[in-house]
């Protein structure tokens, strides 16, 4: 699962860029919106169906099976799609030397350590503060439905601005505003979790595009997705357990809610150069950066 799920995630932007190369932002945020959306009925029926229908959790589980049927009956026309030119489909290296693509890459990568942080923390930090455990799984509920709203929104901010380095850096400031509330003023959790909603969703949306709108076709599209999501996603990973240890270790909440203030900092300094310019190309014909 882990394997196809990969593939996807590196597929999809490459896919955008060559098919969509004028609606990057808009089809971004559609397949962004429809993930979130479908992730949080997922996550929310999960437990129901393993109650009511026969087989228990087998059930809950198998029955997702529907929709990866589906999506082979979607897809597999595509596979007799007439193939690009062969200069787009000559593969590429990694852009490994490439200022542009490790600020993507740290973009990415600090955007989805935060999301999992939360996703994993956020209502045991809401428990810890004196909110019930059905209070806190709506709040974590909340997070989720802003997200997925505001990343319908990202599109239009990205369409308004001269590029995308304002709208990057500002979501990430929205971020280190919730986890600022949530360490100074706990008793505001209901706000905290919209705030995180508001700036996560749209930061999500834009890590993704930029996959597609920092590079010059889809062949570079897939490497620098490639690239971004491998790294950016094994940083994610190590976010869920550096928090909890740190709150083991420290017995409080304090020191890892500084760590994620950190880390949504440092999203929004590589918001500066990640929101503008052109990866280029890595295929032994050195060309010029454009913007």
């Amino acid at each position: 699962m882990g394997a196809g799920i990969a593939v996807g995630n590196v597929l999809l932007p490459s896919l955008i860029k060559r098919d969509f190369p004028t609606r990057v932002g808009l089809l971004t945020s559609a397949y962004a919106t429809v993930m979130g959306a479908v992730a949080a009925v997922a996550s929310g029926v999960a437990v129901p169906i393993s109650q009511a229908a026969p087989g228990g959790w087998h059930t809950a589980l198998g029955c997702w099976i529907v929709l990866a049927l589906a999506a082979i009956v979607l897809w597999f026309p595509q596979v007799r799609t007439t193939r690009p030119a062969s200069g787009e489909s000559r593969g590429h290296r990694l852009p490994w030397g490439s200022p542009l693509a490790w600020a993507v890459t740290a973009f990415m990568g600090l955007q989805s350590l935060g999301f999992y942080v939360v996703v994993t923390w956020l209502p045991q930090v809401l428990q810890d503060t004196g909110v019930d455990a059905a209070t806190a799984g709506w709040l974590l509920f909340l997070f989720q439905a802003v997200a997925v709203v505001t990343g319908l929104a990202a599109p239009a901010a990205m369409r308004w601005a001269r590029d995308q380095r304002a709208v990057a850096t500002v979501s990430s400031l929205v971020v280190l505003a919730g986890y600022l509330g949530l360490l100074l003023a706990p008793g505001w959790a209901l706000l905290w979790s919209a705030v995180l909603g508001l700036g996560g969703g749209i930061c999500l949306v834009l890590a993704l595009a930029f996959l597609s709108l920092r590079a010059q076709d889809a062949t570079v599209a897939g490497a620098l997705s490639a690239m971004a999501q491998s790294i950016g996603y094994l940083v994610a990973a190590v976010g869920p357990v550096a928090f909890g240890l740190l709150h083991a270790v420290g017995s409080g909440w304090t020191v890892p809610i500084l760590l994620m203030c950190v880390a949504a900092a440092g999203q929004a300094a590589v918001a500066m150069t990640a929101g503008r310019g052109t990866v280029p190309r890595v295929d032994g014909q050195p060309r010029s950066q454009g913007h």
